[in-house]
Formats: structure tokens, sequence, C-alpha cells
């Protein structure tokens, strides 16, 4: 291996444009302050040619020569057919889209599923590999990681050996037989290529914030945590392991406060949730404790927006699943857009003027995309006669689970209304919308092998419904007893996942060796949601390629579009046609076991 230092662009060779350049880049920080590209293309065998790592911040460097080199570089790069290991951090860090791109992150797992979910870093997957193993002998890698590519700052030949073997790996890796073969012909692997060049370019659009909706909620979130901490004691006296105690002010992230207050001898958030559904006077105050977490954690998320525009970092097969993952890194204004919380989700959607043009957000989503995805592909018979028949699942579920009717004119009653009297004054108890938010926490909840415990705290979390741990119980019999299909699809699951060649598929073609049997339950329906969706943006920007200037979120089911606000009802009509045919497409695949299952989109 020949390494050669260059600091121009003159330096560098003028590859063939038909052929791969394994590339890679080392920063300062996440997704800023490019130090170094390495680009490697070998004539005939890998490692017979010269691997050029471009500097483009040596010692006593200029920060404006700095950004036209970058620039340059980035435009020569454009022409490229450029291969990466996890290329949505280094063409994400660089804002750009070569001629013909390809990741080996994205291949590599499919290609090797037996190495398990969580094991495909370049680090793990060069040491699986019989003909890359040993490759990074003698390098300190961890140790190299951490003093990181500082511009402007010394590098070691160790750092810049290690830097050119990221890529001698590629390129090792470009020659295996099974890697090439998900490269040519796995429909996942080509989507995942497809929409990674998409969400390069619509990631730059961004998501604009309602600063002034956002700073009166963080005014009430002040108050809430003010009145909150009313409740709780200012100070905590603690014991430590030597039986010396000190007084502290009472910290309610910290489980030994928190223990303590409550007199309890665990203070998990789980524990916190069982507390809180108690009848005992522990309740109260574990409710408390709960709100002011969770406040807090508000308030911080809030503080962390205080920009016009937030950017984030889209992976779109960052899961194992295939689903997509986002980060902000170290950027000011970076975040997680697929992590927003649901109270704060209305900040990104409101109509805002944007550079003269008053704009509106459309955004739509898949209506209970998982549980028919788990219908078709755990070829539940029953729930497909209720999609055909048009029934409302929830509601359905709800009538079961309760034993209660549905008004035959006015529909799901208020909670208010449990009960009323019919046309011949006989007391019966009607369908409330408290019953059907139950029925969503049981369709959501059990589709995927919830155990009884894990829902009891999953219905109190994600939908503020309180349920013993005998209902829980009672209405996990009631779901299997209705849908025996998932039930015994689920034990099939249980039975195998720890077997060596048991992984599971995708719509399209994605292998994943589960490390849980709840992952072998719901990797194969999460992950062909997430292939749905991907489908969907690109029937819209291949129909419409202007979309790509107005895409700004696309999260699992969901896909959000900021637009000039006339044109609101055209790009509604545009989006869900695509999403529409997304879904039309995915149900081709030899996955599903019912291709007519009927997809509504809404907002």
């Amino acid at each position: 291996m020949t390494i050669k230092v260059i600091t121009s662009l003159e330096e560098l060779p003028r590859f063939n444009t038909e052929k791969p350049v394994f590339c890679d880049i080392e920063t300062q920080g996440l997704y800023i302050n490019t130090r170094l590209i390495q680009f490697y293309q070998y004539d005939e065998t890998p490692g017979d040619s010269t691997i050029y790592i471009l500097d483009l911040a040596p010692i006593g460097y200029d920060k404006s020569n700095y950004e036209t080199l970058l620039q340059e570089t980035k435009e020569y790069m454009k022409t490229l057919w450029l291969v990466f290991y996890n290329a949505s951090y280094d063409l994400g860090t660089l804002n750009i889209v070569p001629k013909k791109l390809d990741d080996l992150f994205y291949s590599v797992r499919t290609a090797y599923w037996e190495f398990g979910a969580g094991n495909y870093s370049l680090d793990q997957v060069t040491e699986s590999l019989s003909y890359t193993k040993g490759l990074y002998t003698g390098i300190d890698k961890k140790k190299l990681q951490k003093a990181g590519f500082v511009l402007g700052a010394y590098l070691s030949q160790e750092q810049l050996k290690y830097s050119a073997l990221d890529v001698l790996a590629l390129s090792k890796m470009w020659e295996d037989k099974r890697i090439l073969d998900v490269m040519s012909n796995n429909l996942a692997y080509k989507v995942d290529i497809l929409s990674l060049r998409y969400a390069i370019q619509y990631q730059q659009n961004g998501l604009y914030v309602d600063l002034e909706t956002r700073n009166k909620q963080l005014v009430d979130t002040y108050k809430t945590i003010e009145r909150l901490e009313k409740e709780l004691p200012s100070t905590i006296d603690v014991t430590n392991s030597n039986g010396d105690t000190h007084t502290k002010d009472f910290n309610v992230n910290s489980y030994i406060h928190v223990r303590q207050y409550l007199n309890t001898s665990k203070s998990d958030h789980d524990s916190l949730v069982k507390y809180a559904m108690s009848d005992k006077l522990l309740a109260k105050k574990a409710r408390v404790i709960i709100d002011l977490k969770r406040a807090k954690k508000e308030l911080s998320y809030l503080e962390s927006i205080n920009f016009k525009k937030m950017i984030t970092k889209f992976n779109p097969a960052g899961a194992a699943t295939g689903r997509f993952s986002s980060a902000g890194g170290d950027l000011d204004n970076g975040f997680n857009a697929q992590q927003i919380p649901r109270r704060f989700q209305p900040l990104f959607k409101s109509e805002l003027e944007i550079n003269g043009v008053n704009t509106c957000v459309v955004g739509l989503d898949y209506s209970t995309l998982e549980l028919r995805l788990a219908c078709t592909i755990f070829g539940e018979d029953t729930m497909y006669k209720q999609l055909m028949e048009g029934k409302d699942l929830h509601t359905e579920m709800a009538i079961m689970s309760s034993g209660k009717k549905l008004h035959p004119e006015k529909g799901l009653l208020g909670s208010d209304y449990d009960t009323i009297h019919d046309s011949n004054n006989k007391n019966i108890q009607w369908l409330t919308k408290t019953d059907r938010t139950l029925a969503k926490s049981i369709n959501f909840g059990y589709v995927f092998g919830m155990s009884s415990g894990t829902y009891q705290n999953y219905a109190f979390v994600s939908y503020g419904v309180e349920v013993s741990e005998e209902e829980s119980k009672r209405l996990r019999d009631t779901y299997f007893s209705k849908y025996p299909k998932f039930k015994s699809y689920h034990q099939m699951v249980w039975n195998n996942y720890k077997k060596p060649g048991f992984y599971y598929q995708t719509a399209l073609g994605r292998r994943v060796k589960p490390n849980l049997g709840t992952d072998g339950i719901n990797g194969p329906v999460q992950g062909s949601g997430a292939e749905t969706t991907k489908l969907a943006v690109h029937y819209l920007i291949k129909e419409y390629p202007e979309s790509i200037k107005l895409i700004f979120n696309v999260v699992h089911d969901a896909i959000y579009l900021r637009v000039p606000k006339e044109d609101k009802e055209l790009w509604t009509d545009r989006l869900s046609k695509a999403m529409v045919k997304g879904w039309t497409e995915i149900s081709k695949s030899s996955l599903f076991k019912f291709k007519d299952i009927p997809m509504p989109v809404g907002d």
C-alpha cells in the first residue's frame, strides 16, 4: 500500500469516471470541518495503486484557501463514481451527490446478515471478513478516533495510515461476490441508494420553526416546572456507602434522590409508571416525579430549537430494519427530525412567510400502515376481511375489548357520555373515544408481541390509559383470540430466532438476523413500511422533480412538504397519489400473503 498526502487538487489524478473510486472523509466534529478526503482507485487488483489523502487544512492553513479548496474538491467529486461505507455521513457532511454512488454499509448488511443486527461498523465488519481480518493490526483506532482530525493540527503517520486503510478495506470488500450480488440484484439496496441520493438534497431544505409559538410554550413549560417543584422537597438527606449523611439539592433526575424520596428500592422509569398506577399514597408522588422529569426534558428540547431553521442529516437505512434515522451532530442548529415530541410537532407545521412567500405544510401519512403490513406478512385472515370491508380496526377492537356497542347515530361518544338511553329507554353502554384510544394501544402494542407487563407501561406512557395487570392479560388474550395468525407467527419467531440460519426479510429483500424475538416480529413490518415510504418519495420526485426542494422530513410512514400556501391542494393531491402508488407497488412483493389490501392516506 502506497500513501501519498497532498494539499492541492492539482496533485490528485483524474480518475476514470467509469470505475469506482473508494472514498472516505475525516472531520474535526460530527458533520463539520472536513480535514481529510481519501481517494483510492486501483488499476487491476486492490492494493496495486496509490491511496491519495487530500489534507484540506494542514499546519498553517488559511481559512479562505481551505473553503476554496473544499468547494473545488466537492465539485470534482460530483463527477465521479464514489463508493463509501455509510455514505450518508460523508455526503451529508459535504452536501454533494456524485455522478454514481454505492454504499457498502447498505450492501454488506444483507450480504452478511448472519453477523447480526448492530454488528456492522467498519471495524467489526473488517474483523469478521476473512480477507480483511487483521488489516488494522497495530493501529489503536479508539485512540485515533478520540484524538480527532482538528483543522491545522499535526497529524501522525498512524493517523494517516488509519485513514488510508479505511478505503483499502472498501476496495477489498468490492471484490466480494456476495456483496456484489446484493448491489446488482437486491431491490432493497437499490431503493436505499436512490433514497440516499434524494435525502442528501432535501435535508438541505431544513425544518422551519414557529418561534413565536415556541417562545410561548417555553414560558408555559417554565411555569409547569415551577409548579411541580413546589410539590417536591428542595433538599434531601443522602446517605453514602460509608454511612455518612449529606444534605443535597433535590434532583429529580437522580435515581438515588428519587428512591430515597419515595422510600422504594427502584426508581427507573418502568417502576415509576407502576407506582403511578397503584392505589397507594405513593401514586401521587410518582406522578409528580414523572411529570417533572418530562417537563424538564421538554424544556431542554425547546431551548435547543431556538433557530428559525433546524437542520437534520438523514440516513435512509440507518436502522437495522431499514428505517430512516437522523441526527444533528455538532451543527449549531442540528437535531434529530425523526424524534420530534408529539406535542411539539405543530411548531414545524405552522404557516410561515419564508423569503416573501406565504407557505404551509402538506403532511400525509399511511393510515394504520403497520397493522396492514402485519396482516399481509403474517397472513391474518380475520383482519384482512375487516380491511376489505372498510372496517376501522381500532373501533372494531374497542367493541370487542369493551363489550360496548357503537351508537348508530352519534358514533363514538365523548368520554363524559359513557351511558345514554336508547329509543326504548333501555340503559346501554355505548362506545366512547376513550375506548377507541385503549383499543389503539391494544392493536399497536400486541401486534409486535408485547408482554402484558410491557403493554401496561406502553398504554400509560404512549396513550395515557391506565390498565391493571389483570386487565392487560385479559386484553392480550382477547387480541390473540381475534387474530390467531398473529399469535402463531409470533410463536414461530420465538421458537427460531436464536437459530444460526434464521433471518427475517422485508418486502424488497433486506435480510436481517434479529438479536431479540421482538426484533424478529416487528422487523419485517417496520422494514417493509420504510420501503413503502421510500417508494412514495421516489414516485413523487420522479413525477415532479421540483418536489425535492419542498420535502423537509420523512418519518417512517409520513412525508412532509413545505409549499406555497396557494398550492396546498395541488401538492396534497400529488403526494397522496405518490403514496398510494408506493403501496400498490410494494404490495406486489412475494412476502405479502394478500395483494389487494386498500391503503388510505390522510393528514
